[in-house]
């Protein structure tokens, strides 16, 4: 079963008409950084968006066609974690670090992380080796990840980090 996830990154929010193949065109909105999904289950979504705003449309659309190896069966309790969205087999969190803040995670599935305030973070293992990276990223990034344990991120800039981690299951 194919399932689509999707962001809006555009900083206003959109209007929109959704022409969805079979269904027909539905006005929607959404504001910033609201996230919705969509289960396909027999057949591809054949849609066209129509923009209705007159800001530019961003939006991140992720599709999974299969059930990722590993997955979880309850929900993350992490600092610095707040779930914003259950649906179907996907589960979507926000991770927000203020200037300088840290938090240690671990997330047993794979995923995509999207960014939704865009800033500098360390990353590095809490345990064994030590090692430490930076990451730069920008708001719209969306990156595919693998699962990872004892990691501390670090915001190392001077403005609010935020990343949505979404789960498939």
């Amino acid at each position: 079963m194919t399932h689509t996830f999707h962001c809006v990154i555009t900083s206003t929010g959109i209007d929109f008409i959704n022409d969805v193949l079979g269904t027909g065109p539905q006005k929607g909105h959404m504001k910033f950084g609201q996230v919705g999904f969509a289960p396909f289950t027999k057949s591809p979504c054949v849609h066209k968006i129509t923009n209705l705003s007159d800001a530019d449309m961003f939006c991140i659309n992720v599709e999974v066609h299969d059930t990722p190896p590993l997955v979880m069966e309850k929900e993350l309790d992490l600092p610095n974690h707040a779930l914003l969205m259950t649906q179907h087999n996907c589960r979507v969190y926000s991770l927000k670090l203020g200037p300088g803040e840290s938090t240690d995670v671990t997330y047993p599935f794979f995923y995509v992380r999207v960014i939704v305030k865009g800033g500098t973070v360390k990353i590095g293992q809490t345990k064994g080796s030590g090692l430490t990276w930076e990451e730069k990223h920008e708001v719209g990034e969306s990156l595919w990840k693998e699962p990872c344990s004892d990691v501390t991120v670090t915001n190392t800039g001077d403005e609010p980090y935020e990343a949505y981690i979404c789960e498939f299951r």
